[in-house]
């Protein structure tokens, strides 16, 4: 399975922030990717101190710096192999430049970034489920070691088999706990979006035929993707009125640590979640576990 080989950590002083940095570390020793630390600065911060306390600026800079590398070596030990990186500038945009130009293929944050708490948090966790193109995790606080349970969310998209990869990236030993989720809606409950299947679910011969295709999709899936995992995962299908309110309850009654999804960029679907929020925003705001996203590209 090809390895992560630049992994970008947001660190912001944080409870979660230092657990998400603890799992950055953990995932690029078993890859062996170069990991990066990352502060960003805002100015108008630097520019309070530098006018009340006449402090010159450069000053702030290295002041910032040595509090990160105290904060890395608190979190990971003296022989951390970390770099750590400060910049001055809006942590959002400064943020998704380093990810960009270091060519980062995995972004981690601590959750606390979001929540609904502030409005600062929820617009970061917005712009970034929105405009990376590079998959992004958000760690909850949750003891120091690997994923112990991963739910790779699928919906038979384009998005399940990059979604499938990327959960096999984080599956580092036969200790870990698989399942691939998919969820659909409750057909009969509400009017069907594709006029031609209206009523096609009405009778229970014609539910059971479906659930024989979907488990047939599933079991497929599972063969197919069997070779990617150190154990055999299992399956779960879902069905709900909401299937996001489904997955939500699933990854709650099964205590999984981990939900990979994928979130389309792009095309009608992209523009849609946009516009209305998606499964991915409703998964950052309302469950307990971590979430990896995985941007899925036209």
């Amino acid at each position: 399975m090809k390895p992560y080989h630049v992994i970008l950590v947001g660190v912001t002083y944080t409870a979660a922030c230092e657990f998400a940095l603890r799992q950055a570390h953990q995932i690029a020793q078993k890859s062996g990717a170069k990991l990066l630390a990352f502060h960003a600065v805002r100015p108008v911060e630097i520019d309070e101190v530098v006018k009340c306390c006449a402090i010159e600026r450069d000053l702030m800079i290295d002041s910032a710096q040595n509090s990160l590398e105290a904060f890395v070596e608190r979190a990971l030990g003296s022989n951390h192999h970390v770099t750590c990186l400060v910049n001055e500038g809006e942590p959002y945009h400064e943020f998704s430049n380093l990810a960009n130009e270091s060519g980062a293929d995995l972004v981690i944050i601590g959750a606390d970034h979001f929540s609904n708490s502030t409005r600062d948090s929820g617009n970061f966790s917005i712009k970034s489920l929105r405009s990376f193109t590079m998959p992004v995790l958000l760690v909850r606080e949750q003891p120091n070691r690997p994923f112990a349970r991963l739910s790779a969310c699928i919906d038979f998209s384009n998005s399940t088999t990059p979604v499938l990869e990327h959960t096999a990236r984080l599956d580092f030993n036969e200790n870990q706990f698989v399942e691939i989720v998919h969820a659909s809606c409750t057909h009969g409950s509400g009017p069907s979006p594709l006029r031609f299947l209206t009523g096609f679910f009405s009778t229970r011969e014609k539910k059971e035929q479906y659930h024989e295709i979907l488990d047939g999709q599933l079991s497929a899936i599972k063969n197919s993707s069997s070779h990617l995992f150190q154990a055999a995962p299992i399956t779960t299908a879902l069905e709900h009125e909401d299937p996001a309110t489904a997955l939500i309850e699933h990854l709650e009654k099964s205590h999984s640590e981990l939900a990979i999804l994928g979130c389309s960029r792009g095309g009608l679907k992209g523009f849609k979640t946009n516009l209305l929020g998606g499964t991915a925003e409703a998964l950052i705001h309302q469950t307990h576990c971590s979430i990896l996203i995985v941007p899925i590209l036209p």
